[in-house]
């Protein structure tokens, strides 16, 4: 009977893993806040070159998604996204 249990997990990691590719398409924003997801890091160093800034550019056009800190981190910078109501509205 564990069969279940493993499927649903090894499913739920495979829409994680498919929403984040689309990451950060207002689909995949809202995947995050239906499961009550904060915060998010942006790892620029960790990216191909112009990633982060591209990323960085689509969140700041997001509603709801505000740039709380920045820090440089292994050869590139790294900004930490609140994410918030679309609304406006406390979460």
């Amino acid at each position: 009977m564990g069969y279940p249990i493993a499927l649903c997990a090894t499913y739920r990691a495979e829409t994680f893993e498919r929403e984040m590719l689309a990451f950060p398409a207002r689909e995949s924003l809202a995947y995050l806040r239906d499961r009550d997801v904060g915060y998010v890091v942006v790892h620029g160093g960790l990216l191909p070159e112009g990633q982060a800034q591209t990323i960085a550019r689509v969140l700041a056009q997001a509603p709801g998604v505000t740039a709380v800190a920045t820090r440089r981190f292994r050869g590139g910078t790294s900004t930490l996204y609140r994410l918030g109501s679309v609304d406006g509205a406390a979460r």
